[in-house]
């Protein structure tokens, strides 16, 4: 930053809806910190952040079906060459957000941001010519609907701990 930390955090107050909550800036001192001293904290953190991973493993589990539509997508694409782009794009986005995961403790955030990148090529791949229709997921299966409402009632999720 080419400013100080505290006239970054009188701009960061100016522009809050509540200016009176600071307590909120608390994480502000992270765009001054040397990238080493983020590393050595996420590091630090590890052994209890990683009792989050069964969390967000279910999460990622509960979209199963969206999953499945996914992968049978990519199977009916046309072309060879479009399969391998779309994988390699999938596994060049999740090989970034591994070394995030290396260096920065807020799981919840970038797991989010992960799962919007692979929606984001989820998109892209549906507009490549395919070999076959692929049904989008049966609004009908009980499964479905029931990870659906699984999904649903769960009240948020957190920036370091799942909830």
């Amino acid at each position: 930053m080419t400013v100080s930390h505290d006239e970054f955090v009188r701009y960061l107050q100016g522009r809050m809806a509540d200016p009176a909550r600071a307590n909120l800036l608390g994480f502000s001192y992270i765009w001054y910190q040397p990238l080493a001293q983020e590393i050595r904290e996420t590091w630090t953190r590890m052994p209890s952040n990683l009792l989050g991973v069964p969390v967000f493993a279910l999460l990622i589990w509960l979209h199963a079906p969206l999953w499945v539509y996914f992968v049978n997508l990519i199977h009916a694409l046309r072309e060879e060459f479009h399969r391998r782009i779309v994988m390699a794009a999938i596994m060049m986005v999740s090989a970034g957000y591994l070394i995030m995961f290396a260096i920065v403790f807020d799981y919840s955030r970038w797991i989010s941001n992960w799962a919007v990148c692979m929606f984001l090529i989820l998109h892209a791949a549906k507009t490549l010519p395919s070999s076959q229709t692929v049904p989008p997921v049966a609004a009908d299966d009980r499964k479905v609907s029931i990870l659906g409402w699984i999904i649903t009632v769960i009240p948020r999720v957190g920036i370091v701990r799942p909830f």
